[in-house]
C-alpha cells in the first residue's frame, strides 16, 4: 500500500500515534510533542529525566516502595498503573543492578550460609552460588512460585497469582536494592549483616496490605510469612526431586 501525503504526519500530529495535538502532550499516547529528527541533546536528555524527574514512573516507583510499599501495590492492581513502573521491569532492573553493582564492588550475598569440610563438592558449589552476588537474579526467576504460594496462602478471595506477583516483584525488587545499600553498610560500618537477608520479605508483606483492603494489617501479614513458609517447602521438594533425577543419572556420587 503506497503512503499518501495526506498519511504522513503533519508538525501538529503527534509523531508517535498520528493524532492530531492540542496541546504541549499528546491526548492520546502521552508523548512530549517535539521535532522529529532525533539530536544528541534530546536522547541525553531522556535518559536524565528518567532518573532525575520527581514525576517520572521509575523515581515515583522507588520512592514509594521505599516509604509506602502498600500504597503503590494497591495503585496498581486498582489501574493506576502508567504512573509506575512495570512491575516486570522494575524487578528485572533492581535485581540486575544489585547484582551487578555487587559484583563491581566484591560485595558477597546477603546470606551467607557456613559448610565444613564434610559437605559434598556439588553441594559447597550450589551453597556459594545462593550467597554470591548473583543471588538476587536467581531469586527473581523462583518469583513465580512465591506468587502461587502467596495465592494458595491467601485462598481464593485474595486474588489471582498474577495479581500476587505484583506484590512479589515489587517487594523484592525493592528488598534487592537495600540488601546492597545494607551489604555496604556491613561493610563500611560494620553493621550486623543477618537482617538483609529478610527485607524482601518484609516488603512484600507491606505490599500486600496494599494488595488487601478487605483484610487487616495483621492477617495479611501473617499470611504473607506463611506464604514464604509454603515456598519454601515448594523449592524443598523441587531441589529433592532435581537430586534424586541427578543421582540416578550418575551425576551426583
Amino acid at each position: 500500500m503506497t503512503e499518501t501525503a495526506s498519511d504522513r504526519p503533519t508538525a501538529a500530529d503527534c509523531l508517535c500515534c498520528g493524532t492530531q495535538l492540542t496541546g504541549l502532550f499528546c491526548a492520546a499516547c502521552g508523548q512530549r510533542a517535539g521535532p522529529q529528527r532525533l539530536e544528541l541533546r534530546t536522547l541525553l536528555t531522556h535518559f536524565v529525566s528518567a532518573f532525575t524527574n520527581f514525576e517520572g514512573p521509575l523515581l515515583r516507583t522507588s520512592l514509594g516502595l521505599l516509604v509506602r510499599p502498600h500504597i503503590v501495590v494497591g495503585d496498581y492492581l486498582r489501574g493506576r498503573r502508567i504512573v509506575y513502573t512495570n512491575p516486570v521491569q522494575w524487578a528485572i532492573l533492581t535485581s540486575g543492578t544489585s547484582a551487578l553493582i555487587g559484583h563491581v564492588l566484591g560485595r558477597v550475598g546477603p546470606v551467607q550460609i557456613k559448610v565444613d569440610g564434610s559437605t559434598p563438592e556439588w553441594l559447597r558449589r550450589v551453597i556459594e552460588q545462593l550467597g554470591s552476588n548473583s543471588s538476587p537474579l536467581y531469586v527473581l526467576v523462583l518469583l513465580p512460585g512465591l506468587a502461587v504460594a502467596m495465592r494458595i496462602a491467601f485462598g481464593r478471595r485474595g486474588g489471582t497469582i498474577p495479581e500476587h506477583l505484583v506484590v512479589v516483584l515489587y517487594g523484592y525488587g525493592i528488598g534487592a536494592l537495600l540488601q546492597l545499600v545494607w551489604a555496604g553498610a556491613v561493610a563500611w560500618f560494620g553493621a550486623p549483616p543477618g537482617p538483609a537477608g529478610l527485607l524482601p520479605m518484609v516488603f512484600t508483606a507491606w505490599g500486600a496490605v496494599g494488595a488487601q483492603p478487605t483484610r487487616s494489617k495483621v492477617a495479611s501479614v501473617l499470611r504473607t510469612l506463611l506464604a514464604h513458609c509454603l515456598w519454601a517447602l515448594l523449592l524443598l521438594a523441587l531441589g529433592l526431586v532435581v537430586f534424586g533425577i541427578c543421582w540416578l543419572l550418575g551425576l551426583i556420587g
